[in-house]
């Protein structure tokens, strides 16, 4: 897969661990009205840069020849949802609650747009993906990570000549991290409290990941990394397959299945 990352930030300005180090820069639409290196910063101008990210990301979804994108580890951050509803357009865009913005969701071409916008403004967080063959992760203070099977320089091109920046073989922080060695985690937390039970822990091998999958009834795009809730009428099927008991009348229980977690 080739994986880019992809950032308004300039290359020849970052330290040895790619972090950007240049003149000052916004990270948010919150930074209207701020000034950066003597010039007041306009909320159209933030739009327009973000307008530039969507556009090469539809462009690299074009060239996957997908049909679609599934939405995959969905959270709303309900604080920012409310605060870009209550400020309105232009930050604010009634189609919003149009999307059916929920895990595994089908997000088609004609909506691709949209939902980058939701992303991008803090509406919602979520992946788009299509197992093994595409994603998008949109992460904080403008740094986009895009994977994809095939490759054109001519796209890539077109992105720079926006003014983003493209950085080659840059995976996702976003996704697993060695998939095939890495070690599934189930934990608990009692019902109604907020930690976990720092004494318990499954550990199961990632060949359990497509044994585990099925239970949650996800469709084959969606790649089923992240962190899950069991549901306690799979109990029969879980304990079958993790061979452990577990006690849903006193715990919620977890697994995770990636080796981050936003």
């Amino acid at each position: 897969m080739f994986e880019y990352m992809i950032t308004k930030y300039d290359q020849s300005q970052r330290d040895e661990t790619g972090r950007y180090v240049g003149p000052s820069s916004w990270t948010c639409y919150s930074d209207a009205g701020k000034k950066f290196d003597g010039k007041t910063l306009t909320l159209k101008e933030c739009l327009l840069v973000e307008e530039k990210y969507i556009d090469a990301a539809i462009k690299l979804f074009d060239l996957s020849k997908l049909p679609y994108l599934r939405l995959t580890r969905v959270k709303f951050h309900e604080a920012i949802k409310n605060e870009v509803r209550s400020q309105g357009e232009p930050l604010y865009d009634p189609e919003f609650e149009l999307i059916d913005f929920s895990e595994d969701a089908k997000i088609l071409p004609e909506n691709l747009r949209i939902v980058l916008k939701m992303i991008f403004r803090g509406y919602g967080w979520a992946s788009l993906e299509w197992k093994n063959k595409f994603y998008v992760h949109i992460g904080w203070d403008f740094y986009m990570y895009i994977g994809i099977t095939s490759e054109d320089q001519n796209i890539l091109n077109d992105i720079r000549s926006s003014g983003l920046y493209v950085d080659h073989d840059k995976p996702s922080p976003y996704m697993a991290f060695n998939l095939a060695t890495n070690i599934l985690h189930i934990e608990r937390i009692v019902i109604g409290e907020e930690y976990i039970d720092e004494g318990f822990e499954i550990n199961l091998s990632s060949d359990f990941l497509e044994k585990l999958k099925p239970l949650w009834k996800f469709s084959d795009e969606h790649p089923f990394l992240g962190t899950w809730k069991m549901n306690s009428n799979d109990k029969d099927a879980l304990e079958e397959v993790i061979n452990h008991k577990l006690d849903f009348n006193t715990y919620d229980y977890y697994i995770e299945t990636v080796g981050w977690d936003n």
